[in-house]
């Protein structure tokens, strides 16, 4: 009787009991603090490893224009357009299956916000990205800009 009573125990236990996951915490690094010039095949950020980033992530933009020396003159006249770029070891930057690119377009930010001095943006990954980016070597992000133009901006991602 105590055997069965012990079996019956560890079924409830097993049954009932919760299986915590406590997701890994990616503090936000900076990849990118420059002033952006336009060109036509666009400037990548540093690469950073996105491994283990399952659950939200995010990229924070900073377009300031306030403490250049020539205010105007980095000023874009233009959208920012962001992409991401994935690498799988030795095998070099890839690009999306269905796209020419080698980039996957993220999403254009206005100009209007990005020439607002000391303007702190954010977006969203995890509806932008594609879930297999967490299973690259390296990713990084991929910039443009009127071929005219210039802008400083700083980039930063963080998430789980």
């Amino acid at each position: 009787m105590k055997q069965v009573l012990m079996v019956l125990m560890v079924l409830s236990v097993s049954l009932f009991g919760q299986v915590y996951t406590i997701p890994q915490s990616h503090a936000a690094i900076q990849v990118y603090n420059a002033v952006l010039t336009g060109a036509t095949a666009g400037v990548s950020s540093s690469a950073f490893s996105p491994k283990d980033w399952a659950g939200v992530a995010t990229l924070f933009i900073k377009g300031d224009t306030t403490g250049a020396s020539v205010v105007l003159a980095n000023q874009s006249d233009s959208c920012l357009t962001i992409g991401l770029q994935l690498k799988a070891g030795s095998m070099g930057w890839g690009r999306p299956y269905d796209e020419t690119t080698t980039y996957a377009r993220i999403d254009t930010v206005a100009r209007s916000l990005i020439n607002t001095g000391g303007n702190v943006l954010y977006l969203n990954l995890a509806n932008k990205v594609p879930d297999a980016w967490a299973w690259a070597d390296s990713a990084r992000f991929w910039m443009s800009i009127g071929t005219t133009d210039s802008l400083t901006l700083t980039l930063e991602v963080g998430g789980q």
